[in-house]
């Protein structure tokens, strides 16, 4: 029975091309789209959760409260850790982890192979034996207790392949790290999975960092602080417990606003108030709405097939008359129908999985995923297959079937089956307004995202961007005290126009902020405020501007400040000349403010701009920011690593161009345009791929009617404007559905950037404009073929 049942259903799609065409290929776009949407999600949940004991694993957060909400911050002052030891006994391990990215390591491989150099923009990190008890990280040689030394090293297999060839040849080598500390290899981890926010190469002990700053008020990005809770632990018991906390180590003349929060390793990857040191950050609300652009777009693929299934009943009315007759009962009839939507399935998924592995590297390359991301566990997608494949035979097979059993066979028979008997005419367009408004939806919601990125790049920054090149400056001390020479070199090359040393430029991503008291004040300021490291030329190269005051005079170290417009709008003070003269206390020392600059972005436009401090301090400089004229921009670069090396021998030339740099600030915004802009592509190509399959059986049912009016006189116009109204109608009541309903859920994300655009009329008019125009083109095809047809053809029967 099974084997008729296919064998027919075969002979049935085969006849009805079209028909076939149409169901196949919607239903693998859909089901290639939901495929790589599974793994685009698949990838980013599974961040981290390989560790055995992640659930006990927490993530110590600060947040800071201000006057128009809440600050939030991944980084903790030194005494922190030590302090969690000694008053949380329950607490079962406690780690602090330090980053430094741009860091160089020199390989020592013996007389024979002298020393090679590296350079490695995330990776080095200085960690506690501890990390390694709360985190599963694999050891192919050494343990925990290889980090227990000062000047002792791990690297990781790939990262000892790269800097020694064979990993065993590294264990017990040295490198050589910033020119400052020789490092003993003592360990080799096994190569770290990409769907970790940990991307571990070099791993230094963490007593090598030699003393810490020992103030509660200065905090950095770049250290973190983890912690493992037994069984029996709960994070709400430690949590209720901070307040106390805090109260006994804040000092108490200082206003230190910080509050500890426990945040679950389950959440770092997600919650993009924090940074994680991946850089990167992918919310669960996008991760739902990618879910649910994949579930619409197989909802409007399903809704084509039940449209067309119902439409080509009126065509098969004498078959199921026939069939029941002849005896067959519903169960039987929906049998056949069923061997149909299973042959269609078949197909679309076979096709879904060839085209889904052809394309997955170009879509991993569109969506900047790392090249080691790839599909899921093949019993997870084969499970997702099944589970997606049952879901979509529920959602075609229940409705065509149930009009199917209710077919008279008398009336079958007499072909007195119209299009009211299966269902209705105004169904199968109430569903074509569904497809529409999925598609709206997706179109303004691209068009939004798409416009708040062009708002990213164009909106005002505060500084100038172009024409940057960051190198970075070698940090030990030797090199420290060539950096005036290797100032004045650069300012006198002909391409340069002129060239800043500083921490790190605007918009760095980099946040250290401090406590301080003013004037002479007995606490801390109700805040904290940024530091920013910058020579005097920082102002120029970047164009930066004085609202009062001057630049501070150019030292080794600070003697003065200046401050931005918001630090002193925080204190009350909304002339800036008033703050002129007035003392600031940074980690004990005391300067006055000689300058106030011009509000710039520190930080993202996902971040108002915060207060900021701003000093001389050479120790501190880590950047060279290089402002060109930009005549021979390829050249200049060549004499620039030229005039690095003979300045700073051994130490990797490496740069960057500044606007890049600002660009990668918004790379997760980036992907998200780049998914939505591909997805909503396809949902309208499969609203109009069922908007093409539902014109063709109108124009095939309204064939002598056409005939009848181009008899009668009737114009190309005439024969062909109602088929546009008809469906311009559609189009315009599911825009009026679909726009106020994406209105509502993007101001909710927009809403998460303290600058955003406003959602502007012309937005939602383009939205529909597209939307019309397209499917007015797909109508065109089939209503100017009929009304281009002979009409002795079609009233030949009368």
């Amino acid at each position: 029975m099974l084997r008729n049942y296919l064998l027919t259903a075969y002979r049935i799609l085969r006849q009805n091309k079209v028909y076939s065409i149409i169901n196949i290929t919607g239903l693998a776009v859909s089901m290639t789209s939901c495929l790589l949407l599974f793994y685009i999600i698949r990838y980013e949940l599974s961040f981290d959760t390989f560790h055995s004991q992640g659930q006990n694993i927490y993530r110590i957060v600060n947040e800071v409260p201000y006057e128009d909400g809440m600050d939030y911050g991944e980084g903790i002052p030194a005494p922190l850790p030590e302090a969690l030891r000694l008053d949380f006994p329950q607490i079962n391990q406690v780690a602090t982890i330090f980053s430094i990215p741009d860091s160089q390591i020199d390989v020592f491989n013996g007389q024979q192979n002298g020393e090679s150099t590296f350079k490695e923009d995330l990776g080095v990190f200085f960690a506690e034996p501890q990390f390694f008890n709360i985190f599963d990280f694999e050891w192919l040689h050494g343990s925990p207790a290889s980090l227990v030394e000062p000047n002792t090293a791990v690297l990781t297999q790939e990262t000892a392949e790269k800097y020694f060839g064979d990993w065993r040849d590294a264990i017990g080598k040295s490198i050589e790290y910033r020119n400052s500390n020789i490092l003993k290899v003592t360990g080799i981890l096994k190569n770290i999975s990409s769907a970790s926010d940990f991307p571990l190469k070099v791993v230094i002990s963490f007593k090598t960092r030699g003393q810490e700053n020992s103030s509660w008020g200065s905090i950095t990005s770049r250290r973190q602080c983890f912690i493992l809770l037994d069984e029996q632990t709960s994070p709400a018991e430690i949590q209720k417990l901070m307040p106390a906390f805090e109260k006994k180590h804040h000092p108490v003349d200082q206003n230190i606003l910080d509050h500890y929060t426990l945040q679950p390793l389950s959440n770092i990857h997600s919650d993009e108030r924090y940074g994680n040191f991946n850089n990167r950050t992918v919310s669960k609300t996008n991760l739902l709405g990618l879910g649910l652009i994949g579930i619409l777009l197989m909802i409007t693929a399903s809704i084509n097939f039940v449209n067309l299934a119902t439409a080509q009943l009126m065509k098969r009315a004498k078959e199921v008359g026939v069939r029941k007759v002849l005896g067959s009962n519903q169960w039987q009839l929906a049998g056949q129908f069923l061997g149909e939507i299973l042959l269609i399935l078949i197909a679309s998924t076979l096709l879904a999985i060839l085209v889904t592995q052809a394309i997955f590297p170009s879509v991993r390359s569109v969506l900047k995923l790392p090249p080691s991301f790839n599909p899921s566990d093949p019993l997870e997608v084969t499970l997702f297959l099944i589970i997606m494949n049952f879901a979509i035979a529920a959602l075609l097979g229940f409705y065509p079937v149930r009009i199917m059993g209710e077919f008279k066979p008398v009336h079958a028979m007499k072909s007195k089956v119209d299009s009211h008997t299966v269902g209705g005419l105004s169904l199968r367009k109430g569903l074509v307004v569904v497809q529409f408004v999925i598609a709206q939806v997706l179109v303004i919601a691209t068009i939004i995202i798409v416009e708040q990125l062009n708002y990213f790049r164009s909106a005002p920054l505060g500084f100038d961007k172009d024409l940057i090149v960051i190198v970075s400056l070698p940090s030990d001390s030797a090199s420290q005290t060539r950096f005036a020479s290797f100032r004045n070199s650069l300012r006198h090359h002909a391409e340069v126009r002129n060239a800043s040393f500083n921490f790190t430029a605007p918009l760095s991503g980099t946040n250290r902020r401090t406590s301080f008291h003013f004037d002479h004040a007995a606490e801390d300021a109700p805040f904290e405020a940024n530091l920013k490291y910058a020579d005097v030329e920082f102002f120029s190269t970047y164009n930066l501007t004085l609202r009062a005051g001057r630049i501070y005079q150019s030292s080794d170290t600070a003697r003065e400040f200046v401050v931005n417009e918001t630090f002193l709008k925080r204190l009350g003070i909304n002339n800036p000349e008033q703050g002129l003269g007035k003392d600031v206390t940074v980690n004990g020392v005391t300067l006055p403010i000689v300058g106030v600059v011009n509000d710039f972005h520190l930080l993202s436009l996902q971040k108002k701009i915060e207060p900021l401090i701003m000093m001389c301090d050479e120790s501190q400089y880590r950047h060279a920011g290089i402002k060109l004229h930009g005549k021979n921009t390829p050249q200049a670069i060549r004499d620039l690593e030229k005039m690095y090396r003979s300045f700073f021998p051994g130490n990797v030339f490496e740069f960057r161009f500044f606007d890049d740099n600002i660009a990668k600030q918004y790379s997760e915004e980036e992907r998200l345009s780049s998914v939505t802009r591909i997805f909503s592509t396809i949902g309208i190509f499969i609203s109009c791929l069922g908007l093409y399959g539902l014109i063709s059986f109108m124009a095939v049912q309204r064939t002598k009617e056409v005939g009848v009016r181009k008899v009668l006189g009737a114009s190309l116009k005439d024969i062909v404007l109602p088929f546009y109204k008809e469906f311009a109608m559609l189009v315009l009541i599911a825009f009026i559905l679909a726009a106020p309903v994406t209105a509502y859920f993007m101001s909710d994300w927009l809403n998460t950037f303290a600058y955003r655009i406003d959602l502007s009329p012309w937005i939602f008019i383009l939205a529909i404009v597209l939307t019309l125009t397209i499917s007015l083109l797909t109508i065109s095809v089939q209503a100017i073929k009929a009304a281009l047809a002979n009409p002795v053809e079609s009233l030949r029967s009368e």
